[in-house]
């Protein structure tokens, strides 16, 4: 072989290798932007996420805040309605016993009557 043909050979591996160098260095940048392109879309989602994540822990924490107000009011409302429920149980009670009271005026007054009506000149 001759010594023109060995530096052709040569100089056309080397244009091979360049060449090959070249376009897969263009692929590595061309992925790098890929990739970066990529994270920057996660990157807004993750914001968008966060802020996402932020709306509903208020909206979490002013529903625990009135949960806690029901929670409250109910146990309010209901030592209330324990307080009625003694009550009325006393007023029935003094109902009961008026009533009975009553009765037993009613029956006195009407023998007192008739005791009176006996006793009546004719």
């Amino acid at each position: 072989m001759s010594t023109v043909l060995i530096i052709i050979i040569v100089l056309v591996v080397l244009v091979i290798a360049f060449l090959a160098y070249r376009s897969w260095s263009a692929k590595q940048e061309e992925q790098r932007h890929r990739l970066r392109r990529d994270a920057r879309g996660h990157r807004d989602q993750a914001e968008a996420g966060t802020g996402r994540a932020r709306e509903l822990g208020k909206r979490s924490e002013d529903h625990q805040r009135e949960a806690k107000r029901h929670k409250d009011l109910a146990d309010e409302h209901g030592r209330k309605a324990e307080e009625h429920a003694r009550e009325s149980a006393k007023a029935e009670t003094g109902k009961r016993r008026a009533g009975q009271a009553a009765g037993r005026h009613d029956e006195h007054a009407a023998d007192l009557e008739d005791r009176s009506e006996r006793r009546r000149p004719r």
